[in-house]
């Protein structure tokens, strides 16, 4: 079954995410190219969703990151995805330890290569909430 849905009503199942596509494309060169209009959410793959304990939750975590990345930036609202009914999680693909909330991303392009120490930065859903490791960077001013 098709639902029309906001991205911020769905969860991540995993911790973190490749800054990569399968397919060696850059996730946020897919961001930027939705967001220019070179390209369209339609393009996509429609994600399959399913439900537990009352939450909608999303296999296809780098999907979603765009999608909710989308969202945050003012280029999305709602978007189309297969509603595949309720599921119990597959315990090798769930391993968030956010409650499905916020994912990390790997291997970040742009400002996050230029210091490791960015290696471990957060986007939560629903706001701007970036957190890492302040550690390294005091390491770097001395």
């Amino acid at each position: 079954m098709r639902l029309r849905i906001s991205p911020d009503n769905l969860r991540y199942t995993q911790n973190s995410i490749s800054s990569n596509f399968r397919n060696g494309g850059s996730i946020e060169k897919a961001i930027n190219d939705v967001a220019r209009g070179v390209s369209s959410v339609k393009s996509f793959p429609r994600m399959k969703v399913y439900s537990l304990a009352g939450r909608l939750w999303c296999r296809n975590n780098r999907r979603l990151y765009v999608m909710k990345e989308l969202q945050l930036r003012g280029h999305l609202g709602e978007i189309v995805v297969d509603y595949i009914g309720e599921k119990l999680h597959h315990r090798r693909y769930f391993t968030t330890k956010t409650d499905g909330n916020s994912i990390r991303v790997r291997g970040q392009s742009g400002i996050a290569d230029l210091n490791s120490s960015f290696a471990d930065l957060t986007i939560t859903a629903n706001q701007y909430n970036y957190q890492y490791d302040e550690r390294p960077i005091r390491r770097l001013i001395r």
